[in-house]
């Protein structure tokens, strides 16, 4: 061993280089017979060991670098060595391969991380807490910074015959014809980090750890996986790339434990502005906001857990009103928008959860706590009305979409709030909506805007409306489930129309006649209405006898409304001998109409009645 350890000293001479290469032959020769000999007796914590792996140069047609790895490597790689496992112990031989790893070439990466992969990270004798003691944030971090090398190279040009995919169970998945450093490492970083039970990702046991007791400190401590989130914090910059974005975003999903203590350690600036890295956090926020919560276990989850996973404190509730205001930057604006549905949308999955579960004490907490992060219910108001000032066009009709989406989150979960600022919900009614209806995302908009009304318990129906095909709030509705081609949107808008009907106090003796009342209005408006609205067509005549029905019923509604004690007496006579309503006091008052349309004479309509 003398002359191992006399090459060893100049790390940098042909000796030692041709010593390496003599090494790397001994530890491969017959599957590795000498190795564990050859481990003992070999000196590991000679000082000059410490600047081999930086050395590059070839030295007699050798690279000492690749020597070095290739010998190290080679003790995992043996199948008849028992003891590489030692090596893992050594203080900072593994995670020195791994020192100024950006300076190397596309192959020397990949079959680094090839041989880390096969023999070190799928290795089950390795125990998982080795592995994690290996691939800590230091050796990540060293790829990291390789990972901003993303010139393309073609695999086969430079050796490597088939690039690894780095999937545990070896799949290899689609043949790479064209690869990047950047793309290796991260491809390596998924193989790690996102196969729970393989490299250094446990387990998970749905959003809850395994451990038990407060958090303290950054709450790393207490999680499954607290590696990758100091990996994910310190090594990757979601925002940076779309492929750091989309590990970060796979990572969150594997680790769901991962999201709230990751939005609360996370560095990715969400400060509003035409800049590609707003653009690029916030597309990053929502594609991690959009990943499932998963299903509670027999306790009930934390309330700051729930919170960050449906609207995160690191994205601000002052910068979201930031970006509501920005009357200048049409996608800054759109992007806020977004943030904001989607939180309100997962707000509505979670507390359907919740309240399955009879947390209801939760769920209360739950919507306050967003209510505090979401931006005041004045800034919403203020795009509607610019969204409604906006020029015909494809800009108004998503920011129209997207707005619509919030107003139905704020009016479903805030609904006080709405209340409170006296805000008529009856102008979210367009003027003409089976116009609309006919354009697919104004149709999506409009299918918003009857669920929202739908479910509102301060809206006033029999209010007036500036429209052309009615006067009122309803009449508009009704028009819109009589006329509208899209399924959805006339579903919508009859089950508006039933909420409607029975806001008004006529159908309190029973919720089951206002649909009765809906078929027969289909019935009346043309006998060939339903079938010209199913192929999408509908007659000019058709719309005439439309508008004339619609303000015909507007007109009786008023009057049931206004003087109701006197048609239920009516009904009362003509056959309530039990003491309660046979049918609507709505029939009497449409009788009374109907008598005086046809006595003076109304065309069409008329003749129907």
């Amino acid at each position: 061993m003398r002359a191992i350890h006399r090459a060893f000293s100049t790390p940098r001479s042909s000796a030692c280089a041709a010593m390496l290469h003599l090494l790397c032959q001994l530890v491969e020769f017959g599957r590795g017979e000498h190795a564990d000999a050859l481990r003992q007796q070999f000196d590991w914590t000679m000082n000059s060991l410490a600047t081999v792996p930086s050395i590059r140069s070839s030295v007699v047609g050798y690279s000492v670098r690749r020597l070095w790895t290739r010998f190290v490597m080679g003790f995992f790689a043996a199948e008849r060595c028992q003891s590489a496992v030692e090596l893992l112990r050594v203080r900072g031989l593994v995670g020195g391969l791994f020192r100024g790893v950006e300076k190397d070439s596309y192959q020397d990466i990949h079959a680094l991380l090839a041989q880390s992969f096969d023999h070190i990270v799928m290795n089950m004798r390795i125990a998982r807490a080795e592995k994690r003691r290996v691939f800590g944030v230091p050796l990540m971090g060293h790829l990291a910074k390789a990972a901003r090398n993303v010139e393309v190279v073609v695999p086969q040009s430079v050796g490597v015959n088939v690039p690894m995919h780095f999937v545990p169970g070896g799949s290899l998945g689609e043949t790479i014809t064209s690869d990047s450093v950047a793309e290796l490492i991260v491809r390596f970083f998924r193989g790690m980090m996102t196969h729970p039970g393989y490299g250094i990702c446990y387990r998970q046991h749905g959003l809850y750890t395994v451990r038990s007791g407060a958090e303290t400190g950054d709450g790393m401590d207490e999680l499954n996986n607290g590696l990758i989130l100091r990996v994910l914090v310190s090594c990757i910059q979601p925002e940076s790339a779309r492929r750091m974005s989309e590990l970060a975003v796979d990572i969150l999903r594997a680790s769901p434990e991962l999201v709230a203590p990751f939005w609360r350690s996370t560095r990715c600036s969400f400060e509003p502005g035409v800049t590609l890295r707003y653009l690029g956090a916030t597309a990053f926020a929502l594609r991690v906001m959009g990943l499932e919560v998963p299903a509670a276990g027999a306790a009930a989850p934390k309330l700051g857990t729930l919170v960050e996973h449906v609207m995160p404190l690191a994205i601000g509730r002052a910068g979201l009103g930031r970006g509501l205001q920005m009357r200048s930057a049409a996608l800054v604006r759109y992007r806020t928008l977004q943030i904001v549905a989607l939180a309100l949308d997962k707000l509505t999955q979670v507390r359907a959860e919740l309240q399955g579960r009879g947390w209801r004490v939760l769920d209360s907490e739950l919507v306050a706590a967003v209510r505090q992060r979401v931006p005041e219910w004045q800034l919403v108001g203020l795009v509607l009305h610019d969204v409604s000032a906006l020029p015909s066009g494809s800009q108004r009709a998503m920011l129209a979409n997207v707005v619509q989406r919030v107003v139905r989150g704020y009016q479903q979960h805030f609904a006080e709030v709405v209340l409170e600022s006296r805000f008529e919900l009856g102008r979210l009614l367009p003027e003409d909506p089976v116009k609309m209806a006919a354009e697919p995302v104004a149709a999506h908009t409009l299918l918003h805007v009857l669920e929202t009304l739908g479910a509102a318990r301060n809206m006033r129906w029999t209010a007036a409306a500036r429209s052309e095909c009615a006067t009122t709030n309803v009449g508009i509705v009704m028009y819109t489930y009589l006329y509208a081609v899209p399924p959805e949107v006339r579903h919508a808008a009859r089950s508006a129309c039933v909420r409607a009907l029975g806001a008004t106090g006529l159908f309190d003796h029973d919720l089951d006649e206002p649909a009765l009342w809906l078929d027969a209005l289909a019935a009346l408006a043309s006998p060939n209405a339903t079938r010209a609205v199913r192929l999408g067509f509908v007659s000019e005549a058709n719309r005439e006898c439309g508008h004339m029905l619609v303000a015909f019923i507007e007109d009786a509604i008023k009057h049931a409304v206004k003087q109701p004690y006197k048609y239920a007496d009516r009904v009362h006579a003509a056959g309530g001998d039990d003491g309660r309503l046979p049918c609507s006091p709505l029939l009497a008052a449409v009788v009374e109409a109907s008598v005086l349309k046809t006595a003076v004479g109304n065309g069409a309509l008329a003749a129907q009645l």
